[in-house]
């Protein structure tokens, strides 16, 4: 999921024509202001074989917010976890609006727990990550400790490595044996996004073909709501905004039961933060 942030953030104009034919009439299009930060919602659907990607639960959510003026960007990891209440279908996870009423619904929902007004959403499945990572030649991350994972097939040193697919699906979605747990998980998520991002950038500015191979990978594997023309006007932000300039947040709250269920509480500290971020896109 998380490579999907540095495809829009750093999208160039050719990409953008390919792009949009994403977008059907069921997906009615995004509404972008013409003033003020920009939000957006990306998703990685659990949908298995005989499930439509855009009905699976969302397995990593990632709201990132852009900032026009600052040229900077927020990307907030929210928990898969995290008890809230669903319109229409009561309380229960959030990762469960996707299955329950598609982009439309998850967005909703994000939208009434945040505050934050969502503008647009992007979603992949687990196939569709592990191909766009293989078709770019696979991301350079620093990985910050030993990660063992039975559950999501992570076997990692520490250091700096190159992930191509299956690793690198096995690195976002590792949670079982890593500090923070599903927390843990969220922030490795919003970190492989940026490193994709100064992965993009560093290999665009020398050899302006790989702009072509990183865009026909995200094309072929992402679904959105996002226009032609929208993606054309993102563009020309996203070239302003270093990978050093993006702030990878988790989404500060409570672990505890609902019932036989571990969920995630939001917090006091998870509201001023959806507030911070709601200003200026700036968490």
């Amino acid at each position: 999921m998380a490579v999907i942030v540095a495809g829009l953030l750093a999208w160039d104009l050719a990409g953008a024509m390919g792009f949009a034919r994403h977008r059907t009439a069921d997906r009615p299009a995004a509404v972008i202001p013409s003033s003020g930060p920009v939000f957006f919602l990306f998703m990685g659907s659990d949908a298995r074989r005989g499930t439509p990607v855009l009905r699976g639960r969302s397995d990593a959510m990632l709201l990132v917010g852009v900032n026009r003026h600052r040229h900077r960007a927020t990307i907030l990891g929210l928990h898969r976890d995290t008890w809230v209440h669903i319109p229409g279908h009561g309380w229960n996870k959030i990762n469960a609006a996707l299955a329950f009423g598609g982009p439309a619904l998850a967005v909703t929902t994000v939208r009434r727990v945040t505050g934050i007004p969502v503008d647009g959403w992007l979603v992949t499945s687990f196939r569709g990550f592990r191909r766009m990572i293989s078709a770019v030649g696979g991301i350079d991350l620093n990985v910050p400790f030993p990660m063992y994972d039975i559950y999501s097939g992570s076997a990692f040193d520490p250091g700096r490595q190159r992930l191509l697919g299956s690793d690198a699906l096995a690195f976002v979605r590792a949670r079982h044996n890593i500090p923070g747990f599903v927390f843990g998980r969220t922030h490795n998520q919003g970190v492989f996004a940026r490193s994709s991002l100064h992965q993009y950038l560093g290999e665009t500015r020398h050899d302006r073909s790989r702009r072509d191979v990183w865009t026909h990978a995200g094309m072929a594997n992402m679904k959105t709501n996002l226009t032609m023309m929208q993606v054309m006007r993102l563009a020309s932000l996203a070239a302003g905004i270093p990978a050093s300039r993006v702030d990878v947040i988790a989404m500060p709250a409570r672990r505890g039961r609902v019932g036989s269920k571990m969920v995630v509480f939001i917090t006091q500290a998870t509201r001023r933060l959806f507030a911070n971020m709601r200003r200026d896109g700036i968490a």
